[in-house]
């Protein structure tokens, strides 16, 4: 039979999760796929797991451990052979009829050579989560560079089906990314070809419970990724756009690390968003706070009562 879609999906010591990923794949009304799972290293029986099933279009790479997941889902890539590419995260689940809906969009939208799909949120038990605690779904697409450089177009990486010839023209994942790479990939596809929309929810992304303020390093990835772009882009509209998002996401990144007391990487944050807008009073009013909270933290140290 020949192999439609090659699915790349990266895990780490998620047996559990791992499992209900693999069988919402092994689920799919089209059987003409092969999965490409590429284990970071796990010590969680998940390679003897997958050995187990004895499905042979089930292949493991077997990597030492980085966290690196752009450099995971190349080496993913490397061993692909379908003429489509999709992905799917370890914790994350399909519906049964994801991989069919998109190919039936390509074959009657032929010159269309990436697309996503809607979405909806699980919890950590699988259970699907109100949508009214989440930003609006909307659906874009065509050229939908603007929306993806304004952050609305909201796309998630186990909804994109993409031609392995498109993927592999614009470079793949760069492993310069080690955060916000699906986002940055994004980007590239945008700026050479339109997006397609299957504006069903085939996709459930799980949400953890986690911290309530997002990682530093991810608003530093965010202005990084924005402000590289702004420096390529020929479109000036694009790049003042750009360029104000990126010193966003520094500003964020300024004030996520004051809370975490990481006063140098603060610095440096702000310093990238007084760079990007000098003139913006966003940035002058997290110079300020900055320096107040600095200024706080010394007295309190210098205080006999001080923490």
């Amino acid at each position: 039979m020949t192999v439609q879609v090659s699915i790349i999906l990266p895990t780490y010591n998620r047996l559990g999760y791992l499992k209900e990923a693999v069988e919402s794949v092994r689920a799919q009304t089209c059987a003409s796929w092969e999965l490409i799972v590429v284990d970071d290293g796990s010590d969680d029986d998940s390679i003897a797991w997958l050995d187990s099933l004895g499905d042979p279009r089930i292949t493991c790479v077997a990597q030492a451990h980085t966290g690196h997941k752009s450099l995971l889902r190349n080496a993913g890539l490397a061993c692909a052979r379908a003429d489509w590419i999709a992905f799917i995260d370890s914790d994350d689940r399909w519906t049964p009829t994801k991989l069919e809906r998109q190919l039936a969009y390509h074959a009657a939208n032929q010159s269309v050579r990436w697309s996503y799909t809607g979405r909806v949120f699980i919890d950590a038990d699988g259970e699907r989560l109100p949508d009214n605690r989440f930003r609006p779904w909307e659906a874009h697409s065509g050229w939908i560079l603007k929306e993806i450089i304004a952050l609305e177009a909201n796309i998630a990486l186990p909804s994109v089906m993409v031609a392995r010839a498109v993927l592999r023209d614009v470079g793949g994942f760069n492993e310069a990314w080690r955060s916000t790479e699906d986002y940055e990939l994004w980007l590239r596809l945008a700026e050479r070809c339109e997006c397609g929309i299957v504006d069903e929810p085939l996709l459930e992304v799980r949400k953890h419970r986690r911290a309530s303020f997002q990682r530093p390093d991810v608003s530093l990835g965010f202005a990084k990724m924005f402000e590289t772009f702004a420096r390529r882009t020929p479109d000036r509209s694009l790049r003042a756009t750009a360029r104000t998002r990126a010193a966003y996401h520094a500003v964020d990144a300024t004030n996520r690390l004051a809370i975490l007391r990481r006063w140098a990487e603060a610095r440096s944050a702000l310093v990238v968003a007084l760079r990007l807008r000098p003139l913006s009073p966003f940035t002058y009013r997290t110079a300020a706070r900055l320096a107040w909270r600095r200024m706080r933290a010394a007295m309190g140290r210098s205080s006999p009562h001080g923490a």
